[in-house]
């Protein structure tokens, strides 16, 4: 005798029968939600699966699961040195945009890190020592990234002597100790 609301999905005349859903009104319930988010509003994303192209990702909002995709290219501040590192991860994002071909949104977990820099950059100590991750080098440096949204680069000149002429030898992926100039 309860009264519900259901959302009707499709109408058949010819047979008369109506089509409804009581998930569907949930899930439209949180599209709308999500398309109404502030830009900087993080949600969760689960990643699930990689593709050539990205990751698959599952986005939990108002308690419905939501289809998404993460390019490679926002999934971190620079180029992952381990991309499967990811899978299975559930990850602070921002949504980038919806797809309505695919049903799917597209996130970005660049853009959220993007929002950390300043607070980390303002907890910066001269005098820490720092361990950050190598994500290439180049004949003049290292670049590193650490604190989890930072990259910064660190000259030949202030790489410790016994590494400085063996630069081919540090590879993506490598932990590497370092102070803030």
């Amino acid at each position: 005798g309860e009264s519900i609301d259901i959302l009707i999905s499709s109408v058949d005349h010819d047979n008369f029968m109506i089509r409804g859903s009581i998930c569907e009104i949930y899930e439209s319930m949180a599209h709308q939600s999500l398309k109404s988010l502030q830009e900087d509003v993080m949600v969760i994303a689960n990643v699930k699966t990689s593709t050539p192209a990205g990751y698959d990702v599952e986005i939990i909002h108002g308690g419905i699961t939501l289809p998404g995709f993460m390019p490679n290219t926002l999934a971190g501040i620079n180029k992952l040195y381990d991309p499967d590192s990811l899978i299975g991860m559930a990850l602070p994002v921002l949504i980038e945009s919806f797809s309505k071909e695919e049903g799917t949104y597209i996130v970005s977990r660049r853009k959220y890190l993007r929002t950390l820099i300043p607070e980390a950059i303002n907890q910066l100590e001269y005098e820490n020592v720092y361990t950050g991750r190598v994500t290439g080098t180049t004949q003049f440096g290292v670049f590193v990234e650490f604190n989890e949204c930072l990259t910064g680069m660190i000259h030949k000149a202030n790489i410790h002597e016994d590494w400085r002429d063996r630069l081919n030898e540090i590879k993506p992926g490598m932990a590497i100790e370092f102070y803030v100039k």
